[in-house]
C-alpha cells in the first residue's frame, strides 16, 4: 500500500499509453510503406461491415480512392487513426456514394462520378431497361410540350375594359 493514497503502489503508477500522435493522410500512407504495413488490412472490421450490409467491395474500393483523394493533400486535416476515420467514412456514408433499392446497393449520381474520375467502371443498364423505363414513364409515345401552354399564347387582356376593370 501506498502510505500517500492508501491505494495499492500499481493503482498509483501512471498509465503508461503509446498515444499516436495526429498526422496527416500523407505522413500516415508514408509511415505504412516504411513500416511494410497497407493503408487498409485486409482483416479491417470495415470488411466485415460491408459484408453484412451489402456493400460491395467495387463501392469500398470507389470510398478508399475518393477518400484518399480528398485527404491526401490537406494538411489541416490530421488523425489519430487514419483506418478509424475511414471506417467512419463509410458507416456514416461521407460521400453519399451508393444506396440501396429493393436490397440492391447501387452508385448514386457522386458515386459515379467518383467511379469515372478513379477509372472504376459502373455497371450501365442495358438499353431493354432503360426503353421499359421510358414507356412506364412517358407510355406508347414521348411527351412532348403541349403547343397551347406558352406563356406568350395566353391572351391576359381578353376580358379586360379599358379602364383596367374586368
Amino acid at each position: 500500500m501506498n502510505q500517500q493514497s492508501m491505494l495499492p503502489v500499481t493503482e498509483t503508477l501512471q498509465k503508461q499509453k503509446h498515444r499516436r500522435e495526429e498526422q496527416t493522410l500523407a505522413e500516415f500512407l508514408v509511415d505504412c510503406k516504411a513500416t511494410g504495413n497497407v493503408a487498409i488490412d485486409v482483416d479491417d472490421p470495415i470488411y466485415t461491415y460491408t459484408e453484412r450490409a451489402g456493400i460491395p467491395n467495387d463501392f469500398l474500393e470507389i470510398a478508399w480512392l475518393e477518400f484518399r483523394e480528398r485527404h491526401l493533400d490537406n494538411t489541416s486535416k490530421r488523425y489519430r487513426d487514419w483506418r478509424a476515420a475511414f471506417r467512419n467514412s463509410v458507416r456514416d456514408r461521407w460521400f453519399r456514394l451508393w444506396y440501396f433499392d429493393n436490397d440492391e446497393c447501387l452508385l448514386t449520381v457522386q458515386g459515379q462520378q467518383a467511379a469515372r474520375v478513379h477509372g472504376k467502371a459502373t455497371p450501365n443498364r442495358n438499353a431493354s431497361e432503360n426503353a421499359k423505363a421510358k414507356q412506364m414513364l412517358f407510355g406508347s409515345s414521348p411527351r412532348r410540350p403541349s403547343r397551347h401552354s406558352g406563356f406568350d399564347q395566353i391572351n391576359y387582356r381578353e376580358g379586360v375594359n379599358e379602364d383596367g376593370s374586368f
